[in-house]
């Protein structure tokens, strides 16, 4: 096989030099973007004291790409592109169909490449590297090919991985993340036996298959949080997690994550494709980080295809072990209503949910004398740890969100109005469904955005009021503010904070404003809990925006606006009304389909009930129990029924009991 070594910035020897950690990833065009990421998160990650050098194995990579990977380097930290032509060899190998590339199996080659290295780290380039890595390279693998993690997944096949491929071993590995011998590979020619399975033997995955029946199980297993595997993460309970990977000292889902040295993004659904999907946040704080300046545009599960809404499930399934996050509830107000916000701001200190903090945002304009021109009921209520009032310029109703969600970024933010006293169960209902679609905004009252038949926004009076499909998310829905909305971290594009295009284009109508830039970054809104009545504080409508958003038609020459200047933000194709009418049309077949499911669960849920009382019934305890019971029913029915119909209608009743007439 033909290659060269292209070496960027100062030299660090490619020789087993104890100070020097060396990794390999494989890459083509197609992968450049993530690798990029994860070599940032490595970097971002090192101890200061720690060398690294990074080998990428490219074939076909362009110029641009390149200049990526050059842009990587730093003091302790070389990245070498390693150029590689394709073999007919390898050409063979080929599946068609098959998500992984043929570069992977590069892999099978890696000892031969580098043959002045005996030990060497190989990372799949849809990984995270969250510690330093000189843990893992500790490993003593001198009697073994490689140290891996266990794949549990394929062990819970029917029949299993390892039964499919014939073999008796104790495990199945995954090969995304693989501490190899090179040494040993090259002393056993693994190279062209890992070829000749690959070709004669039995295959269902790229690469990996071959690796675990040549390897012959001669390898170490390492401990979980070396390969954290989304797609395991998802799919199993935290204690089958516990006891198949036999770890300690956790009580959640959440702490292995944070604890592990190697998150591993190993369903098909990538976060740099899909903004739904388990680390998907994590992954883009990696990719800003990264020398990659362009826009990064993800698309949202339930817009790709029917059948994939299922991954949202997933999503769920990896937060399922995750402890109740700390929210921020955000609102604000103004002089006309600033005498009765204390009962709203008192609702919200009240929630059953507690780990909460209330914030609320008020104009230095409006409240020249700051604290001295608010009612003692409101300040008394202040507690840095529960109640705050913070100053901010005069945004509006835009208040509520903008100021928060900038000065705290990593947190779940939760806006409310200031004309509402809220349920207890308010945060808590918004929180529950932050859990289960955590890429979503959750909301306690939606509309659906109608569209006319020229696929043009129909007036906001047309549109669909108050849906009741909970756990649905859409991109054509539209989340409003009074009875709470929660908006995940970092799930709005920048221009959400464009304070001089809010000011120009619709200073009145925050939820327009935030809807449009949901549109822009792909972001579905979904209904976390059944609508309830709206208990507004007495006399608080006097003055409302709604009255001349809604009852005057502002929101649709505001939203007019937004439309002109932002439908084409993303593209001339891809426009925010094409967007739209993907979703409308959509959002009905999920709808359907979510109404379904539930009747179905209804339906099987009354067999059950009918199934126990049917298997009670015949039971000899109950039984007997009627029998002791017979005589007292039947004089506390009559009883009944000579005081509801009277003593003529009761001795008729007895009389055709007993057949006396």
């Amino acid at each position: 096989m033909a290659y060269n070594v292209r070496k960027a910035g100062s030299a660090v020897k490619s020789s087993n030099d104890g100070g020097v950690l060396h990794v390999v990833f494989i890459c083509d065009e197609n992968y450049v973007m993530p690798t990029v990421v994860a070599i940032s998160s490595i970097y971002a990650n090192k101890k200061a004291e720690s060398t690294y050098c990074i080998h990428v194995i490219c074939s076909d990579v362009s110029e641009n790409s390149r200049r990526l990977f050059d842009e990587l380097n730093h003091d302790g930290f070389q990245v070498q592109i390693v150029d590689v032509q394709q073999s007919k060899e390898l050409e063979e190998c080929k599946i068609r169909n098959l998500h992984v590339s043929t570069a992977a199996l590069y892999k099978f080659n890696i000892a031969n490449l580098f043959p002045d290295l005996d030990k060497l780290l190989y990372l799949d380039g849809d990984i995270l590297v969250q510690q330093d890595l000189e843990s893992l390279f500790a490993f003593d693998i001198s009697q073994v090919y490689a140290a891996v993690v266990k794949d549990y997944k394929p062990m819970t096949y029917s029949p299993t991985q390892v039964e499919k491929l014939k073999i008796k071993h104790s495990a199945y590995f995954n090969s995304g993340v693989m501490l190899l011998n090179l040494k040993k590979f090259r002393e056993d020619d693994l190279f062209h036996k890992l070829l000749e399975y690959r070709l004669h033997g039995i295959n269902f995955f790229m690469d990996q298959d071959a690796l675990n029946v040549v390897f012959q199980e001669k390898v170490i297993y390492l401990p979980l949080y070396y390969n954290v595997m989304t797609s395991v993460m998802g799919f199993f309970t935290l204690e089958e997690l516990v006891s198949y990977y036999e770890v300690t000292g956790v009580q959640s889902k959440k702490e292995i994550y944070e604890k592990a040295s190697i998150v591993h993004l190993c369903t098909k659904y990538k976060p740099w494709k899909y903004s739904n999907v388990p680390f998907a946040d994590e992954w883009y704080r990696y990719y800003k980080l990264s020398p990659i300046r362009d826009p990064l545009c993800r698309d949202v599960l339930d817009q790709a295809e029917f059948q994939t809404f299922k991954e949202f499930d997933l999503s769920a399934k990896g937060m399922a072990g995750f402890e109740d996050p700390e929210v921020i509830v955000s609102l604000t107000s103004f002089p006309a209503r600033i005498a009765s916000v204390h009962m709203t701001v008192q609702s919200l200190l009240e929630q059953t949910y507690s780990s909460k903090r209330v914030i609320l945002w008020l104009a230095k304009e409006q409240f020249p004398h700051g604290e001295k021109d608010l009612p003692q009921q409101l300040v008394s209520l202040q507690n840095k740890d529960r109640f705050t009032i913070e100053w901010c310029d005069d945004l509006r109703p835009h208040k509520k969100y903008f100021y928060a969600m900038q000065k705290y970024p990593d947190v779940p933010i939760i806006t409310v109005d200031d004309d509402v006293i809220y349920q207890d169960t308010m945060v808590q209902q918004l929180v529950d469904s932050y859990k289960r679609f955590p890429y979503a905004v959750s909301a306690l009252r939606v509309h659906r955005i109608r569209l006319t038949e020229e696929k043009e926004i129909a007036p906001y009076k047309f549109w669909e009021r108050e849906i009741k499909d909970v756990g649905v998310p859409s991109l054509a829905l539209c989340a409003t503010g009074v009875s709470g909305i929660l908006y995940p971290p970092h799930i709005l594009p920048a221009e959400t904070f464009n304070k001089a295009r809010i000011q120009e284009f619709c200073l009145n109508a925050d939820d327009l404003w935030l809807k449009t830039m949901e549109l822009i970054n792909h972001v579905p809104v979904v209904l976390a809990a059944s609508p309830s009545a709206i208990n507004y504080i007495p006399d608080s409508q006097e003055i409302a925006l709604w009255k001349e958003n809604d009852k005057k038609g502002a929101n649709d020459s505001q939203l007019e606006v937004l439309v002109s200047f932002y439908n084409n933000w993303c593209g001339t194709k891809d426009t925010l009304l094409n967007r739209l009418a993907l979703s409308t049309n959509m959002y009905r077949q999920l709808a359907s389909s979510y109404n379904r499911r539930n009747c179905m669960r209804i339906e099987k849920q009354v067999k059950q009930c009918k199934k126990e009382m049917k298997a009670l019934e015949s039971s000899w305890s109950y039984r007997i129990g009627r029998a002791i019971t017979f005589l007292p029913r039947k004089i506390r029915g009559g009883i009944r029924c000579y005081k509801e119909n009277g003593m003529r209608y009761t001795i008729i009743r007895l009389a055709q009991k007993l057949k006396l007439r």
